[in-house]
Formats: C-alpha cells, structure tokens, sequence
C-alpha cells in the first residue's frame, strides 16, 4: 500500500479508536503507526511478550535490547559498568557518564541518532572528537556516521537538519553525548 493511502487509512483509525471505547490489539512493524496509535505497547521478544509499557515510557526508556531495536534506535553498543556512573560502550570505544546508575547487569548502551549533539570543543564529559565515515542524504536531513578518530570502532550514526549539517562544514567536529539520553539495556 502507497504512504499516502496508508496514511488515510491509520487517521480513519485514529478517528474510530477512541469511539469504540474497548481494547483493540494492534499488530505492526511501523514503529510511527504505533507510536501514534496506541497507548501501551507490548514488545514480542523470541516469542514472548515483554510487560506492556506507557509508550512515551517505553521509547524514553526501553530497558531491553529487542524494545530498543524494535523503538528504533540504530546505536547500540555492548556496553559495561564501569562505576556508578559511567560505562565503557566496547563497540564505540567511549567511556560515557549516565546520568542514571548503571544496573550491575548492563550488557549494552544505546543512544537515538537525534539526541548527539554538536560542540565546538572537546571540553567536559561525554564530548568526544569524532571522524566522519560517510554523509548519507536523506529526504530532509542528513545521516552522518561517525566514530572516534583512529579507532576501529563501530560507526554512530548521527541524524541532523540538512541546514544543521550545512552549517557545520569545514569544522572539526566534536558530539556530545547527553547522559540523560543513553538508554542501559541489561539484556
């Protein structure tokens, strides 16, 4: 089905839902559909159900590996404690302050390729200087994979306005990477 009758289709939907006044189970692949659609969400992990969730509750904060996946986030690093507010994200090769601390059983770190943010400096925790891999235009933005200059890590990608990008050009670029916004994943 095109977008656009995809799109006529879930605002019927979304008129019909809160008319009907019962529950509705809602099976998609579309992490957008669902997240407009639908108020909780449960998560199939190996053909388990995982506890249902508030959906702002469950995109902030996945808790697992298959609810990050499914929710979208494309940076996902195996990851470690390294004290009660750091972690060591092996795939990235970055030592990260969080601003939660660390379950004991963290496994793996993620963060949203929205959420890393441009400094002019690598000045206080979690701003790193980074190397660009490749720039992957996209309808409205920009995908920009980066890692840590000379290191063999695994590429982080990097959403951003087209504008945004323009504008940064020619500089040395140094992410930050917001402590609030690394997700702790313990399996």
């Amino acid at each position: 089905m095109d977008s656009y009758l995809k799109w006529q289709l879930e605002t019927e939907l979304m008129d019909m839902l809160p008319a009907y006044g019962g529950t509705a189970l809602l099976v998609s692949h579309d992490r957008g559909e669902v997240y407009r659609l639908a108020d909780k969400i449960a998560v199939i992990n190996r053909g388990q159900m995982e506890t249902p969730a508030d959906k702002k509750e469950l995109f902030r904060h996945p808790r697992t590996l298959s609810a990050t996946l499914l929710t979208g986030c494309k940076n996902i690093s195996v990851a470690k404690r390294e004290d009660k507010s750091h972690i060591y994200a092996e795939d990235w090769g970055l030592s990260l302050k969080t601003s939660a601390e660390p379950p004991l059983g963290t496994r793996y770190a993620g963060i949203r390729a929205h959420f890393l943010e441009p400094r002019d400096r690598a000045e206080g925790e979690n701003v790193f200087p980074m190397e660009v891999v490749r720039v992957i235009e996209d309808t409205f933005s920009f995908i920009v994979m980066v890692r840590p200059p000379g290191k063999a890590a695994a590429p982080i990608r990097w959403e951003l306005e087209k504008k945004a990008w323009h504008d940064l050009s020619g500089r040395e670029l140094f992410l930050y990477f917001p402590p609030e916004a690394i997700m702790l994943l313990e399996d």
